[in-house]
């Protein structure tokens, strides 16, 4: 399999941003949230149809992060 390159849109690179640093501040195990974010992005690069889709954005898909209760 090839891997992809995963871009983040400058609104999606601040979410992250903040939620990395909401998570870093409130929650125990700060390495989690680095983890599952990599986890994602690694899906993603190798299978870029994985997830279910966004509504509104037609063809735009996102990944649940199970252990952040968030999407990517």
């Amino acid at each position: 399999m090839n891997h992809r390159d995963v871009t983040f849109t400058e609104t999606a690179r601040r979410q992250v941003l903040r939620e990395r640093t909401w998570w870093s501040e409130n929650r125990e195990y700060k390495e989690v949230f680095a983890e599952e974010l990599a986890a994602a992005i690694r899906l993603i690069s190798l299978l870029p149809g994985a997830g279910s889709p966004y509504d509104g954005i037609p063809g735009l898909k996102r990944v649940y992060l199970e252990r952040l209760a968030a999407h990517v």
